[in-house]
């Protein structure tokens, strides 16, 4: 009996250790199918960036260049100042929206929204956000609570022939939030534009 109990516990032994090796094999895949899944939407994504923004703009005079306003918000403090001032100063919310209008020519929604988001966010700043600011082991930042921004992509999202709305935005961002660290990774891909964080009209 204690022979065969012997066997039985070896090969209960050689089971668990099967079990451990796959499971650390199934965790390296699924690691390697994330970045590549988010490596080929980043590919799909930069097509989509270099043929929509490389399109002639409106010439500007010198003086409405300077009334342009240009973002690129790196870090909370300059996020919650930008969505402050999108939902204060009416005529600063209208630039905005005016200079990324004029920067984005695609007719998709999520395509739209997406070329937005990397006219206005840092890249290496968004692993930091996600949509309802839930994050392991430390919060993240939310971005559902910044309503102004939230209405501005909406009102980009949008097209003569789809609204976008809150639902349509919650979707994108989920998506992209969700793939933000790999993008980070990944070099190259943005399109070259010219950026600084400096909210004003004038």
């Amino acid at each position: 009996m204690s022979k065969q109990m012997a066997e039985m516990n070896k090969k209960s032994d050689r089971i668990e250790n099967v079990i451990a090796s796959m499971s650390d094999r199934l965790g390296q895949v699924e690691k390697k199918v994330g970045i590549s899944l988010a490596t080929l939407e980043q590919v799909k994504d930069t097509m989509v960036l270099t043929d929509e923004t490389s399109k002639p703009e409106v010439l500007q005079t010198p003086s409405q260049k300077r009334k342009t306003p240009i973002l690129l918000l790196s870090n909370e403090e300059e996020l919650l100042a930008f969505d402050a001032k999108l939902g204060s100063d009416e005529e600063f919310y209208a630039n905005v929206k005016r200079w990324l209008t004029r920067r984005i020519h695609a007719n998709d929604p999520d395509n739209r929204m997406h070329i937005a988001m990397d006219l206005v966010f840092e890249r290496t700043f968004l692993p930091l956000c996600s949509w309802t600011g839930n994050g392991r082991p430390t919060p993240n930042i939310s971005l559902r609570t910044q309503t102004n921004i939230t209405k501005l992509f909406a009102a980009i999202g949008s097209t003569k022939y789809f609204t976008a709305k809150g639902d349509t935005v919650r979707r994108f961002f989920l998506k992209k939030l969700h793939n933000a660290k790999y993008r980070v990774k990944l070099k190259n891909l943005r399109t070259s534009t010219c950026h600084k964080r400096k909210f004003t009209n004038d």
